[in-house]
């Protein structure tokens, strides 16, 4: 396969905040209450204030007392709910940390920090299709209770700690040719990882053997039809520094006329294959755009490479007019 396109990272964008909050009524009974906002939204299918079901929580009442052990909290109408529920005690220190989705089996582990500040995430593995996670985290600490009736619900502010990626192509065919691009993969990122201290350390040697599917933003299901450009919707991935010749993006292409016809050397669907540059590292709460100009030259069949010759035109020269000549009994005047 040719790696011939040349993919450029676009500067990561800061994942734009969402303003809205979920709020908890504070019951009589001073139970200890929960509610959430998402900071740094993602695109859309991501978790948001608005989509998120559940959350996990860890907490303790003072040292060596935990009192939260991974207890899911879920939504229930206006409200989140846990079971059994849990109460204030006067002159208590409390602490909680949370995260949410849950893990799937075979996904890695999930702990608190031992000062019950931060999510420690063990081994954790990123999949594909519904088990591409979106993780996020939350802390609240140092809680001091005075007065257990005068408590508040806890106001969880979550943050995405993964990195998203995504690919935007662009037609340099011209005018009149439109490319189907579809079953966009990212490979040979390392998959799995572990989340200590806020900071991602992926595992050594790497683990490459997931690829990425990346469903188009438009057209139908994976395919992008592109006249002039299209994107594909975003993957998430693992935090993570790109070694050179690592980590690639295959795809099928065809290019057509108007009236159907294929362009000559891009007849077919075959997979196309890219290598993204080594110089842009996935930071976590980031999401990264590669984009890439398609043309006859670097989207030709690897298989059965050709050398395009373009149907050209040009001017020999322009046709003088005929001389002048008199017409008879055109006088005027006479």
């Amino acid at each position: 396969m040719k790696k011939q396109l040349l993919f450029v990272a676009c500067a990561a964008l800061a994942l734009a905040s969402c303003s809205e909050k979920e709020t908890v009524e504070m019951p009589d009974s001073a139970a200890i209450g929960f509610g959430t906002f998402v900071d740094n939204a993602t695109r859309g299918g991501e978790l948001t204030t608005d989509n998120l079901p559940s959350f996990y929580v860890f907490g303790r009442a003072g040292e060596n007392n935990p009192i939260f052990d991974n207890t899911p909290v879920t939504k229930s109408g206006d409200n989140w709910e846990y079971s059994p529920e849990r109460y204030w005690e006067q002159g208590k220190v409390y602490d909680f940390v949370a995260y949410a989705p849950a893990l799937g089996e075979g996904a890695g582990t999930v702990a608190p920090s031992t000062d019950y500040t931060k999510i420690e995430f063990t081994d954790f593995v990123q999949g594909d299709g519904d088990a591409n996670l979106d993780l996020i985290v939350a802390n609240i600490n140092g809680v001091n209770v005075t007065d257990p009736a005068q408590m508040q619900t806890q106001m969880f502010t979550f943050n995405h700690i993964l990195s998203m990626v995504k690919f935007t192509f662009e037609s340099g065919f011209g005018d009149g040719v439109t490319l189907t691009i579809n079953d966009v993969k990212l490979n040979g990122a390392n998959s799995k990882g572990s989340y200590t201290n806020d900071t991602w350390a992926p595992a050594t040697p790497a683990v490459t053997s997931q690829s990425y599917t990346l469903v188009a933003a438009s057209g139908d299901d994976k395919t992008a039809t592109v006249s002039t450009k299209a994107e594909t919707d975003g993957v998430i991935v693992i935090p993570q520094t790109l070694t050179a010749d690592a980590v690639t993006v295959t795809f099928k292409v065809k290019a057509t006329y108007a009236d159907g016809s294929v362009v000559a050397g891009v007849d077919g669907e075959y997979d196309v294959t890219a290598t993204l540059p080594a110089t842009q590292a996935w930071e976590k709460g980031n999401r990264y755009n590669y984009t890439a100009v398609l043309t006859a030259e670097n989207t030709q069949d690897p298989d059965n490479p050709t050398t395009l010759y373009p149907i050209e035109f040009g001017l020999t020269s322009v046709t003088g007019w005929n001389n002048y000549s008199d017409v008879e009994g055109s006088t005027v005047g006479e």
